[in-house]
C-alpha cells in the first residue's frame, strides 16, 4: 500500500460503464489537487489500498466518487486520506469494511443509497461522515469516530442510524448529530 501504482493528474479518471468488474489490490493511488476516480458501472472491489494525495499532505483531491452505482461495491482494509473527501457516494450500494478515513475535510459523504460500515475509523477529519437524504437504515459496528471537528452528521428521510459497539470520542464540536431520523445504539 505504500508504493504508488497509479497517479491521477487529470480532473476525473472515468472507469467505463461497460466494465463488468474492477478489482484493485494492495495498491497506492495518488491524486493531484481536485482530481478523482469515478467508477461508472460494474462490480468494484478494493482491497488493502491507500488513496492519498501526491504530496503526502492535504491537497483537496476528491478521492473515489460513485453516482447511482447499483452494482456491488466493496472497499476493504483501505485508507482514504488527505482529500476534500475520501469517498463521495450518491444513491449507491457500498460496504466499507475495516476502512480508515483520515485527514480529510470530510471522510465520507453519502447522499441516499445503502451503506454498511463494519470496523471503520474516522479520525482527524473536519467531519468524519456526512450523510443526507438517507431512506435506508445504516449500520455502523465496531467503528471509531475520534479527533474530528465533528464526528457524524446524519440527516434521514426515513432511514435510521444504528451504532453498535462504536467509540465516539474527542470530537471537538460534537460526536453524532441526527436530524429527521433516529439514532439507535
Amino acid at each position: 500500500r505504500d508504493h504508488r501504482a497509479l497517479q491521477i493528474t487529470q480532473s476525473t479518471l472515468f472507469l467505463p460503464k461497460k466494465l463488468t468488474s474492477v478489482s484493485i489490490n494492495r495498491a497506492k493511488i495518488e491524486f493531484d489537487r481536485d482530481c478523482r476516480m469515478l467508477p461508472q458501472g460494474g462490480n468494484f472491489y478494493i482491497n488493502q489500498c491507500r488513496f492519498s494525495s501526491t504530496t503526502g499532505q492535504y491537497n483537496g483531491h476528491m478521492g473515489l466518487e460513485f453516482f447511482d452505482h447499483n452494482q456491488k461495491v466493496s472497499l476493504n482494509n483501505s485508507i482514504f486520506e488527505y482529500g476534500k473527501y475520501g469517498v463521495y457516494a450518491k444513491n449507491s450500494n457500498i460496504k466499507f469494511d475495516h476502512c480508515r478515513f483520515e485527514h480529510c475535510n470530510t471522510g465520507v459523504v453519502t447522499n441516499g443509497g445503502n451503506y454498511n460500515f463494519p470496523s471503520c475509523s474516522f479520525k482527524n477529519n473536519s467531519l468524519g461522515w456526512k450523510a443526507f437524504g438517507m431512506s435506508n437504515d445504516i449500520k455502523m459496528t465496531f467503528c471509531v469516530i475520534e479527533n474530528n471537528t465533528q464526528g457524524i452528521s446524519f440527516t434521514g428521510v426515513t432511514g435510521n442510524l444504528f451504532l453498535t459497539a462504536c467509540n465516539v470520542i474527542k470530537n471537538t464540536k460534537g460526536g453524532v448529530m441526527i436530524e429527521g431520523s433516529e439514532l439507535r445504539v
